[in-house]
């Protein structure tokens, strides 16, 4: 009994690898920024008075000394947070922060893409997104009214007729007056 069990064991391993999703690349911003800033900054961030073993992981140019961008294997980030070694793993345990298993992975995968940094949203420039494209061209009256045409044609609605200037006097003072 215990190899067929095995066996089933094994296909359905092989089954489930094999038709597992492929995972989106990896955001920065919303991934990979969040672990380091986490889990690393507090040594190897930009306060040089709590920075250990001279390491930055906040730049680029300083990360690249423990990142082998494109080759996950080789950089020394990847060894340090999957040892099992407590001399050598990190975080240390002494720092009572630990990486969960999902966050290894996706640390890995963010090296084997190419570990590309980027700025902080906040320092990016705003961009005017494009207007979509809309059925109804009568309707928008602007660029806010062809995103919200665009989200109501997706979801197969229509908008409501324009309400009368009585109805919309009446709504204003309920606003007002609550």
């Amino acid at each position: 009994m215990a190899p067929v069990r095995q066996l089933v064991s094994a296909l359905f391993v092989t089954f489930t690898a094999t038709n597992l999703p492929a995972r989106e690349p990896v955001d920065f911003n919303r991934e990979i920024r969040p672990i380091l800033s986490d889990r690393c900054f507090h040594c190897h961030g930009p306060d040089s008075s709590a920075r250990s073993a001279g390491l930055r992981l906040d730049t680029y140019e300083d990360a690249l000394d423990v990142i082998n961008p494109g080759d996950a294997e080789a950089s020394e980030l990847v060894a340090r947070i999957f040892s099992d070694d407590p001399d050598d793993v990190m975080p240390p345990p002494d720092s009572h922060r630990t990486l969960t298993q999902q966050e290894k992975e996706i640390l890995k995968q963010w090296i084997d893409e190419g570990a590309h940094y980027d700025q902080h949203w906040s320092f990016k420039p705003l961009a005017d997104p494009e207007p979509p494209l809309t059925e109804d061209s009568s309707w928008p009256r602007n660029d806010i009214d062809r995103f919200i045409l665009a989200k109501l044609e997706a979801e197969d609605f229509t908008p409501t007729p324009e309400a009368s200037k009585e109805r919309l006097l009446r709504r204003l003072a309920f606003d007002l007056t609550g």
